[in-house]
């Protein structure tokens, strides 16, 4: 098809222009996808940053929690040893006392010995 010379032209640089929009609009689309990426970094990067930080915590936490632990152990161990050496010492005040108990043979094997031994040294 022949179109007129000013057509032409017209058309030319209506294709121009076309091809400059796609370029931009190309332009645009790559400058949105860089800064969308961008910010996909920048968040997974604060996600990494709060994920340490949160280990950091934990970490901390735990060991707070195992001295805690530790602690209370202690303190019930040490509570469980006063306890057994009180329950000792009250066994021991609860037993009974042997008690000497004079009775007349009793005194008389004291006065036999005592003779035996008086009688020995005067020999």
């Amino acid at each position: 098809m022949f179109l007129p010379i000013n057509t032409q032209r017209t058309y030319l640089n209506v294709n121009d222009c076309l091809d400059g929009l796609k370029g931009q609009k190309l332009h645009d689309i790559s400058l949105q996808i860089t800064q969308a990426r961008n910010e996909i970094l920048k968040q997974m990067q604060q996600s990494t940053n709060r994920k340490r930080v949160l280990g950091e915590e934990m970490s901390q936490n735990i060991d707070e929690y195992l001295e805690a632990k530790h602690s209370i152990s202690k303190r019930f161990q040490k509570q469980v040893f006063n306890l057994i050496d009180s329950k000792r010492i009250e066994q021991e005040y609860e037993q009974p006392k042997i008690e000497c108990v004079e009775t007349n043979e009793v005194k008389n094997d004291f006065k036999q010995l005592h003779e035996l031994i008086k009688s020995s040294f005067n020999k």
